[in-house]
């Protein structure tokens, strides 16, 4: 940059001050210069030729006509000053805006900074607010579970609302608020089936979801989800059983509704992908 804003100034061209100092001075001279040439004048002039008033007459006519010249002189000089003056105040305006335009870019490259800080310091209190929040989540989803273990289940989905308000990619508070809910009101098909959908699709190990979402779908004889499910959960490497006491219940509802799309295809799956386990041998 050109100089600090604040450092040092030059001292270059004229100021006014130094203009009005070298006028009165260039004055004074020629009014001096203009009496002295009178004087002059008037000493060349034979004495035979002059009385005392035609000597006080010329005496003023020569000074007068030399204070004339002098002025002239002096308006010229004037003129001279005014426009070296002129040049260097453009001079110095075109120095000062050079140091404005720097001064602007520096605001405004200080303003970028500020802005990209910023945004920093945002993602940083984003990031602590959402770990404050996972933290948060868990031991509301761990409260949840002691209660449902309890068999209190409103204040188990309680805790399970509140972990999924805090934490909406929380897969394990899904499964287990369907689990509740299917607890407290086992027709209320639509949460629940919507509760596993978005469990199977959020936990990492998501077989058990699989598992009960193919029940849901059986239970409101939407077959042809439930074949789409069954087909995933029979893909899973943790999956692949069905329990005892479920197979007699599915059985039963698809054996109901023999005959309708999808069901023949649903039970072959049963029979033969899938193995039949305990409900004591597994976490379901």
């Amino acid at each position: 940059m050109k100089g600090d804003i604040l450092g040092e100034e030059k001292e270059t061209g004229w100021n006014i001050n130094t203009t009005l100092l070298t006028v009165i001075c260039i004055f004074l001279c020629a009014i001096l210069v203009s009496i002295f040439w009178a004087h002059h004048e008037l000493t060349a002039v034979p004495e035979s030729f002059i009385n005392y008033t035609d000597y006080i007459a010329k005496y003023y006519e020569i000074q007068a006509a030399w204070l004339n010249f002098a002025l002239f002189g002096l308006a010229i000089v004037v003129a001279v000053i005014g426009i070296f003056s002129t040049m260097d105040y453009k001079s110095k305006k075109e120095e000062m805006d050079e140091i404005i335009k720097e001064a602007k870019l520096v605001i405004l490259s200080n303003e970028s900074q500020m802005k990209e800080d910023l945004k920093d310091v945002k993602a940083y209190v984003q990031k602590a607010k959402e770990s404050e929040n996972l933290s948060e989540a868990n031991t509301k989803f761990s409260m949840g579970f002691s209660a449902s273990k309890d068999k209190k289940y409103e204040q188990a989905l309680k805790y399970f609302n509140k972990a999924i308000e805090l934490n909406p990619k929380f897969g394990e508070a899904f499964y287990n608020r369907a689990l509740v809910k299917f607890k407290l009101d086992n027709s209320d098909f639509i949460n629940i089936i919507d509760d596993y959908k978005k469990a199977t699709k959020l936990m990492s190990n998501n077989y058990c979801a699989q598992y009960n979402l193919t029940e849901a779908y059986i239970f409101t004889h939407n077959f042809k989800e439930g074949l789409e499910t069954i087909k995933e959960y029979a893909k899973n490497p943790d999956g692949k059983f069905i329990l005892e006491d479920d197979y007699d219940i599915w059985m039963k509802v698809l054996n109901e509704h023999s005959g309708e799309e999808f069901v023949e295809e649903i039970k072959q799956i049963i029979n033969g992908k899938l193995t039949k386990k305990p409900r004591e041998s597994t976490s379901i």
